[in-house]
């Protein structure tokens, strides 16, 4: 179970997008487009070894997700 804050909203940013791109595999090649980036590097985001930050939170936002944080 995710401990920190960041390994938190990574594995959430994860479970959106890898379960989008699951129920939704037409989506790698408007996400690609959308992001102006290649059709490869949407499909790397369904792979743990070559997960990319930066490219899940384009990503989520592209599909909508809109992140709140809150903290101390």
């Amino acid at each position: 179970m995710p401990t920190d804050a960041q390994t938190q909203v990574e594995a959430g940013l994860r479970d959106v997008v890898v379960g989008h791109l699951r129920r939704n595999p037409e989506s790698r090649q408007l996400l690609a487009t959308g992001l102006k980036v290649p059709v490869e590097s949407i499909d790397r985001l369904l792979t743990r070894d070559q997960w990319d930050l930066h490219l899940a939170l384009s990503a989520a936002t592209s599909l909508g997700v809109r992140l709140h944080v809150t903290g101390d």
